[in-house]
Parts: C-alpha cells; structure tokens; sequence
C-alpha cells in the first residue's frame, strides 16, 4: 500500500473507506501506461500486474490448478 502511495493519487471511497489509486479521470483511461502498453519507467507495478504470466487457473473438470 505504502510503495502504491508513492506513484499513484490515492482516494478512500465508499461507506467502508476503501482505498483506491486513481490512475486516471476517464473509464478505461491509465495515464501511468505508455501508448505501447508498459508501464512507465520507475512506477509501483501492482502486485495482481506482477504475478503474470504465474497465474493459476482453475481446472473444474479435472479438479485442480493449473
């Protein structure tokens, strides 16, 4: 939360204070993304960014993680 705080404008929102960092003022706008796609130079990369491409996924079929 702190490494966030120190790239991206954070707001507490809603009933419970969720924090939230704004990334930009338009539905789908980041204006902490460069045209092609990557992150800028030296900017917090969120941890959910980061874990890819070890993503586990759920295999219902097979009753497993793949």
């Amino acid at each position: 939360f702190a490494s966030a705080g120190l790239d991206y404008p954070i707001i507490f929102t809603g009933p419970d204070r969720v924090p939230l960092a704004v990334l930009g003022m338009r539905a789908g706008q980041n204006l902490f993304i460069g045209d092609d796609g990557v992150y800028e130079p030296n900017r917090y990369v969120p941890a959910f960014i980061r874990r890819y491409p070890f993503v586990f996924a759920e295999d219902k079929a097979n009753n497993r993680f793949v």
